[in-house]
């Protein structure tokens, strides 16, 4: 049986108190949902940076040039004029403009030869065609920085790929072996 205490239960008494929130119940509540919140967003992974897209398009478009070059048993060659990386071919005793390799976004590329490896088959014996850009009466020999020769060898060389503080390096080895390093 409930007791009265001045014309109210002690029941009733209780049950006026437990109407609400209380604010700090309430900050509680919204500092558990903005946490979970922020939780959520920082799982969702970032986009590429343009470093990482360009690093690993070079990779990809490398490894087709020397893939290409053994299995069509060809001599293909690649140059840098500044920021743009342009792909020839050798074709009877000529280079051939095939293309130039496209970068995504802002990144910048700079190429770096590797001039510990001296391989014959990377030697004047590979110098084919005339220059693009000599004039009419000048036989310049021209010859891409790089060579893929058809039993699998490379110019051994290295792509600075970079945009601001983010920066990573292609490192293509004597044997055609890519290695990407950095912090991109």
């Amino acid at each position: 049986m409930p007791i009265l205490v001045a014309g109210r239960t002690r029941r009733a008494r209780f049950a006026n108190r437990q109407r609400g929130l209380t604010l700090v119940e309430l900050l509680v509540v919204l500092l558990i949902v903005g946490m979970t919140a922020g939780l959520a967003a920082m799982s969702i992974p970032r986009g590429q940076s343009d470093v990482r897209q360009a690093s690993a398009l070079l990779e990809r478009e490398l490894a087709a040039l020397r893939d290409q070059a053994v299995t069509e048993v060809a001599v293909l060659g690649l140059s840098s004029d500044g920021g743009t990386l342009t792909s020839f071919r050798g074709v009877d005793g000529a280079w051939v403009l095939t293309g130039e390799l496209p970068m995504p976004g802002r990144a910048e590329v700079e190429l770096v030869l590797d001039e510990g490896w001296q391989l014959p088959e990377h030697t004047d014996e590979l110098i084919l065609g005339i220059s693009a850009e000599a004039e009419e009466g000048t036989q310049e020999a021209f010859r891409p920085q790089i060579i893929f020769s058809p039993e699998g060898s490379v110019t051994p060389f290295a792509l600075r790929v970079r945009e601001g503080r983010d920066r990573q390096m292609i490192r293509v080895g004597p044997f055609g072996t890519i290695m990407v390093d950095g912090d991109g």
